[in-house]
């Protein structure tokens, strides 16, 4: 009698997952708290709760790549601006949330190589792609109403 053979299922928490987390965290309530914004990072961080709570399923860190990508590039943004360098950002950054984007930037940088590319067709890769980068950018957009802004 032969035994079939079954694959290990990888245990623990998926990379995409707690970096999903991280960002969260870090800009929830390190910066959200540091700057009475709470409210307006939760909006902005709405998608990476969806892909967190999905975890493992690859479509879901296909969603959530874009996501990274994007907050990887406004903490670049963000760090431009604090050397001094050409940047579409302006303002004032305490040093909560200065640390905060350290933070972020590391995050967002271990996660978009821990995205898998295997395990669903081109076509829902391509469509989870196109999905959370639209609800990155939609979430970023409904955040700067002023309701939300200012509550």
């Amino acid at each position: 009698m032969s035994v079939p053979v079954v694959a290990p299922r990888p245990s623990g928490v998926p990379v995409t997952t707690v970096s999903a987390l991280v960002i969260i965290s870090a800009l929830v309530v390190g910066v959200g708290l540091a700057s009475n914004t709470v409210l307006h990072h939760l909006v902005q961080t709405l998608p990476l709760w969806a892909a967190a709570a999905a975890g493992r399923k690859p479509a879901a860190q296909w969603f959530a790549l874009p996501c990274f990508v994007f907050w990887l590039g406004i903490m670049a943004a963000i760090w431009l601006f604090l050397l001094h360098l050409p940047s579409f950002v302006n303002g004032h950054f305490s040093p909560v949330e200065i640390a905060m984007t350290i933070l972020v930037g590391i995050a967002a940088l271990v996660a978009i190589p821990a995205t898998p590319f295997r395990g669903v067709s081109p076509g829902t890769a391509a469509a989870a792609f196109l999905l959370g980068a639209v609800a990155q950018f939609g979430a970023f957009r409904l955040s700067l109403i002023p309701v939300i802004w200012n509550h």
